[in-house]
């Protein structure tokens, strides 16, 4: 986990955003990132 300004940030590994919340980022790459698991 990466802390700035005292908050949990979680940076999405294929697309650089950051998310507060590990639920947003995990929304985040089932909405946006899923092909790469469904396809590999």
């Amino acid at each position: 986990m990466l802390y700035h300004s005292d908050k949990n940030i979680y940076d999405c590994s294929n697309c650089g955003l950051k998310f507060t919340d590990m639920d947003k980022l995990k929304s985040h790459i089932k909405i946006y990132h899923s092909y790469k698991k469904e396809k590999s």
